[in-house]
């Protein structure tokens, strides 16, 4: 073998090799994102669940129920997100999904931070302080 064969080979072979690496590395940055907003979905259903079991649960007990539920300002410390109730639907959202449940009617309405849920004369009231 002459000299400029095997110089034209071994770059043939990192090129080639770059290549492969390339490729490699980009289908896994894609299944990171991929999985990353699987979770951040994931975490909105889990949210939305919980306040519309607590509405529930206060819809469902009598009067002089009364319990303070804490939402985070974050979803997993990483997601922003919004909520709120409008009717009887519970719409959360975050920068790249939106879920809605269905809630019993209440008199105020969910927020961030601390929300107080009471019933009284037969009616659910949430607080936000």
């Amino acid at each position: 073998m002459r000299k400029g064969q095997v110089a034209y080979e071994f770059v043939t072979l990192v090129a080639v090799s770059f290549t492969l690496l390339v490729i490699f590395m980009f289908v896994v940055l894609e299944r990171t994102e991929s999985i990353g907003t699987e979770n951040e979905y994931n975490h909105l259903i889990d949210m939305a669940r919980s306040v519309q079991i607590e509405l529930y649960l206060a819809d469902s007990i009598g009067d002089g129920y009364s319990r303070m539920i804490i939402l985070p300002e974050r979803l997993d410390n990483r997601y922003n997100y919004s909520i709120h109730v409008t009717n009887n639907t519970l719409i959360t959202a975050s920068d790249n999904y939106q879920y809605t449940l269905v809630v019993p009617l209440i008199g105020g309405d969910i927020a961030k931070g601390n929300n107080t849920i009471n019933k009284t004369a037969g009616k659910v009231m949430v607080t936000n302080d």
